[in-house]
């Protein structure tokens, strides 16, 4: 839109200024920069009014919408329900939950109706995010009596909720009472009407009903987003021909929903196709199949317990941002009552209520935490494991920057491309408790590389590995091996010229031994350890801490061992590691 906006300018000065150049110049000048001011200035200073607000929301930039609401210090209600939508879809929903029912407080307060029906609708559907389905009800019944005949159209929206709720309590009947009353032919297409319909005709058994419906999904979906969420329909269309005992068709249902994979694919989607060809299988007494189908179900079950996990995460880290904000405000608060000298033993007691307030805050998180300790402890192996050496990170971005000052984009994209590399190699190990050595040694490579490139490839480097060694099907623990490799390049090479490092990996008596060999400075002979020990890298005693850890998990024990090597005129270190490791099929 910008730039068809500066486009028709541009020919409007055209015809505007004709062959006089100096005025075309300036005028050319004066709308080159109102466009700058106007569209590249960052997105936080920017001013929304209702009309551009609701354009972002149709364009799902419910963060742009939330931070900059939260920034004004006064909302009207419009604003009031667009912040609660946002919040709703960003997944934040008690915040939407305790905004929606102060809309709907106010607006019957203000006996204001237009508004409220449309605040009701935002608190059940948050009271449906929430799963609080028994409170959900009671609000749907008791709010219908709050809609007119004008607000049929935000009734029928309620009903889908209410629907949802009886959906949810398996109560079938009273669901298909409440589809039965949406009559908007609008809201009839829909993919969310045809999809819980269709559940509810099915769990009614009216098969042939329930069929169709799935069906004009599917091709309601092929039409606006190609293949995307329709395997659940096939799923679903599987089971009623299994009911009507036609596996063969039922069969065919469930290869498709299979095959149908994209973008919008969940693990609970997976599961649910697993679970029909469970079935199926069962039905035809194919108990190897079934058994292969149940395994599969049991790995994505455990996928989405990680998944779960990992939101709730997430959700811990928004708590402390909450937190921060909080303290911040408290602060603003303070600083402006302490403006007003008439006011002195007022501010001192409002502090003294902020600050309990906040302690009796911080104490109940404590609280809370404490509960999940134990899980913390666990995840902070994953976390620890995930660490790169923040040097090293600000050194790789200072080169990259370095790179593409100097004009050299090949270079430059080579570099960014080994970076990211091994950032997501990084961050996806640290999810794992093993990981394939053939991932294991890629960040291995990565690394050096970058490493070479920082250091203007002043090293060289070298990754051996035995023919024998099944790279793919054998896993080891991650991030074993980096950490010597990088004590080596940061502190054994001291006035050495020609540097080496050597990796080799090989599996000798069903040990798996990987030996990191420098030309760096050695041992100190008096203290019989490296001399760049001095710099107090913990890598051995981490690694021997975590070995000891991994015994119980790999049944094998590992160990890490430093000593000097010496040849000729030549020293330098090697570090043996025997790794703990696991193969595909134990």
């Amino acid at each position: 839109m910008y730039i068809v906006t500066l486009i028709a300018s541009i020919m409007f000065i055209k015809s505007l200024a004709g062959n006089h150049c100096r005025i075309k110049h300036c005028l050319f000048f004066i709308l080159f920069f109102s466009f700058f001011y106007v569209y590249a200035q960052p997105t936080s200073n920017r001013a929304y009014n209702q009309s551009q607000i609701d354009s972002l929301y149709q364009i799902d930039q419910y963060q742009v919408i939330v931070d900059y609401l939260k920034s004004k210090d006064t909302l009207t209600y419009q604003q009031k329900i667009s912040l609660a939508r946002s919040l709703g879809r960003l997944e934040q929903f008690s915040n939407a939950l305790v905004l929606s029912n102060s809309l709907v407080k106010a607006f019957k307060t203000e006996k204001d109706t237009s508004q409220l029906v449309i605040a009701c609708n935002l608190k059940a559907e948050n009271l449906f995010d929430l799963n609080r389905v028994d409170e959900g009800l009671k609000f749907c019944i008791d709010s219908k009596s709050t809609f007119r005949k004008q607000d049929s159209f935000q009734l029928q929206l309620l009903y889908f909720k209410w629907g949802a709720f009886y959906i949810r309590k398996k109560n079938y009947e009273k669901a298909y009472s409440i589809y039965n009353s949406i009559t908007e032919e609008k809201f009839r297409n829909t993919s969310t009407f045809l999809n819980n319909f269709a559940i509810i005709l099915l769990e009614l058994k009216r098969w042939d009903e329930a069929l169709v419906l799935l069906n004009k999904r599917i091709d309601k979906n092929l039409k606006t987003y190609s293949p995307y969420l329709i395997d659940i329909p096939h799923t679903n269309i599987a089971e009623i021909y299994l009911a009507k005992g036609n596996e063969k068709k039922a069969e065919e249902q469930l290869n498709i929903a299979y095959n149908t994979k994209s973008k919008y694919t969940t693990f609970n989607s997976r599961k649910i196709v697993f679970e029909g060809f469970y079935k199926l299988y069962l039905k035809q007494n194919k108990t190897t199949q079934a058994k292969a189908c149940l395994d599969s179900i049991f790995a994505l079950n455990d996928k989405i317990f990680k998944q779960k996990l990992n939101e709730k995460l997430t959700k811990l880290d928004n708590l402390a941002k909450h937190e921060k904000n909080l303290r911040h405000k408290v602060k603003v608060i303070d600083n402006k009552l302490v403006t007003s000298e008439t006011q002195k033993f007022w501010i001192a007691f409002a502090f003294i209520i902020s600050a309990l307030t906040l302690s009796v805050f911080i104490l109940l998180l404590k609280l809370r935490n404490s509960k999940v300790k134990n899980s913390e402890i666990q995840l902070e192996q994953k976390l620890l494991r995930s660490q790169m050496t923040p040097h090293f990170i600000f050194n790789s971005l200072s080169v990259l920057q370095g790179i593409i000052l100097n004009g050299e984009v090949k270079k430059s994209i080579f570099y960014l491309s080994k970076f990211s590399k091994l950032l997501r190699i990084i961050l996806e190990n640290s999810r794992e408790k093993k990981v394939p050595l053939k991932q294991e040694i890629a960040a291995i490579k990565n690394y050096l590389i970058l490493q070479s490139i920082n250091l203007d490839d002043s090293f060289s480097y070298k990754v051996v590995i035995d023919k024998n060694i099944d790279t793919i099907n054998v896993s080891i623990p991650p991030m074993l091996i980096q950490p010597f490799v990088e004590n080596a390049i940061e502190h054994a090479f001291k006035g050495i010229k020609e540097k080496q490092i050597i990796i080799n990996i090989k599996n000798h008596q069903n040990k798996l031994i990987c030996k990191i060999e420098d030309n760096g400075c050695g041992f100190n002979e008096k203290e019989s350890v490296p001399t760049y020990q001095s710099k107090k890298s913990l890598a051995t005693t981490i690694t021997s801490e975590r070995l000891q850890m991994l015994f119980k998990d790999y049944k094998t024990k590992g160990s890490v061992t430093i000593e000097g090597i010496k040849t000729g005129n030549q020293q330098g270190t090697l570090v043996t590691l025997i790794i703990p490791y696991k193969t595909i099929n134990t």
